[in-house]
């Protein structure tokens, strides 16, 4: 079940929170056809609540549940280890009785500050692990450790974001509303239609570009934070393309940007002329590629061309002799 945007009152320019709701059935057989069709690279055919259900299945955790287990000093004192939870997770099944203590203890260790604690019920709500899965309440519990400054949080939400773009409308939507808020609040002119934002804001939050570069943001935060891995993490994974390896255009770099990029475009008329098209400075830029082209791939083209060229003259030259 996914929630609608918060529309925008055209007078005041504050959200107003109205209890509609897009019903997304939310079967076992559902995720694991999307499942299914993600392993064979296929494009799924199932909303993005779907999605993000199966991608986070798909996703390999054990790399941030192997840094769990260490102690770093450099971290907050809530980030201590709880080798009986590492060992317990490592379990391939439970009893009822056995995951009933062990999510009362959790939710216990968190209360009283764990942010350990926190991070491993994030765990178990973004894959169902002896709990029913729950995305929004995994990045709920993430956000809530990384509020503790634990730099392990900042480093889940951007593996999570990396590997299930799907989720991003959990991780960002906050944000994401309230900068919107404050924008439409300076921007009255732009913000005539409120009617159009709640969609837009949609868009922004449902662009795989904007989550590759949000991923990113947070692995750049746990790298200032201090860990010791999330630099080593960003090289890896922009090298097999999960994350970008540049910049993303100005447009996709915050809700700000992108509102003034849309709306500046429908207010702005297009110039035009017999031989030429104007276009207005703020119009949409065209969706990018995730990946830059190779600069020999430019070469090639040049090169190419220049020997077509070569080709062409030396037969004018032979039909000129002849």
């Amino acid at each position: 079940m996914g929630i609608i945007p918060p529309l925008f009152c055209i007078k005041c320019g504050l959200e107003h929170r109205l209890p509609i709701l897009i019903m997304t059935a939310i079967t076992e057989q559902a995720i694991q056809d999307c499942m299914t069709q993600i392993r064979q690279k296929q494009e799924p055919h199932h909303s993005l609540e779907i999605q993000k259900y199966a991608q986070l299945r798909l996703m390999d955790f054990a790399p941030l549940l192997g840094e769990w287990g260490i102690d770093d000093p450099k971290n907050t004192p809530k980030a201590k280890p709880l080798p009986n939870v590492a060992q317990a997770f490592q379990a391939a099944e439970l009893s009822a009785e056995q995951k009933s203590k062990l999510l009362n203890y959790l939710q216990q260790a968190a209360k009283q500050g764990s942010t350990t604690a926190m991070l491993y019920l994030a765990y178990a709500y973004a894959v169902g692990k002896f709990i029913a899965q729950n995305p929004t309440k995994a990045v709920e519990c993430a956000r809530i450790a990384l509020k503790h400054q634990d730099y392990r949080a900042a480093r889940l939400l951007g593996e999570m974001l990396a590997f299930a773009p799907a989720l991003a409308s959990d991780v960002l939507q906050n944000d994401v509303q309230i900068a919107a808020q404050n924008w439409v609040k300076t921007h009255p002119k732009l913000a005539q239609n409120a009617e159009q934002i709640p969609q837009l804001i949609t868009q922004y939050l449902h662009n795989p570009i904007v989550a590759k570069f949000v991923a990113k943001q947070k692995l750049q935060q746990a790298k200032t934070m201090g860990s010791p891995i999330a630099d080593q993490r960003i090289r890896g994974l922009s090298m097999i393309g999960v994350l970008s390896s540049s910049q993303p255009a100005r447009q996709y770099q915050s809700i700000e940007n992108w509102l003034e990029n849309q709306l500046a475009a429908a207010h702005m008329p297009i110039e035009s002329d017999d031989d030429m098209m104007i276009l207005p400075e703020h119009m949409p830029l065209m969706v990018q590629e995730d990946d830059d082209v190779p600069v020999w791939h430019k070469a090639a083209i040049v090169g190419g061309f220049l020997l077509s060229g070569a080709m062409i003259t030396l037969l004018i030259i032979r039909f000129l002799v002849k």
